[in-house]
């Protein structure tokens, strides 16, 4: 596992230790918007226009972050204009790959993981009724369960962060439904 740093990949972990243990994210560096001429968008930074052909998304299935960008461009239907690559679920020393594995889309140009692994275990996703509703009515979205590949997930963390699991053993649960029934047209 490693990290982008100054435009370098480092085989470095982390450093939560001058953050008491705490993980930081950087803050991002892309604030540029794309609108339909290229205007700048809301925050007033400089636009880029949309035009089909013109982006491409690199995706990791393992990754929060970039799953959300899968669950936008399937609710806004940009699938047909913004073109796809996912990378093999194992990102070693030298960073993501696109080893042949099943899922992963060649380069043409959260409670399974966090609650063990990320040992954010004080209550999971399913103990709060409303987010754990909330999460499968997403899911049951047009779409959307397309997006989830749950073998990336967990694979990726439990074999890639040797930091924190070093026997690299990928649990069989916890087991989720994410298709029974969410309640959320129920009165709260």
């Amino acid at each position: 596992m490693g990290l982008l740093v100054n435009g370098k990949w480092l085989d470095q972990w982390y450093d939560t230790m001058a953050n008491d243990g705490k993980f930081i994210r950087s803050q991002a560096q892309f604030r540029n918007w794309v609108t339909p001429d290229g205007a700048p968008g809301p925050s007033g930074r400089g636009g880029f226009g949309a035009e089909p052909g013109r982006y491409h998304l690199y995706v990791s299935h393992a990754c929060p972050w970039a799953h959300r960008t899968l669950i936008f461009r399937t609710l806004k239907g940009l699938e047909d204009s913004i073109s796809l690559s996912v990378v093999n679920w194992f990102m070693g020393e030298n960073g993501w790959t696109f080893a042949p594995g099943d899922g992963v889309i060649a380069d043409p140009v959260n409670d399974a993981v966090y609650f063990s692994h990320f040992k954010c275990n004080l209550k999971r996703t399913a103990d709060y009724p409303a987010l754990s509703g909330y999460v499968r009515d997403l899911y049951q979205q047009p779409g959307i369960a397309g997006t989830v590949h749950m073998d990336h997930i967990k694979n990726h963390y439990y074999q890639s962060h040797e930091t924190i699991n070093p026997t690299r053993i990928v649990p069989l649960g916890p087991k989720q439904d994410f298709t029974a029934p969410h309640d959320r047209h129920m009165p709260g």
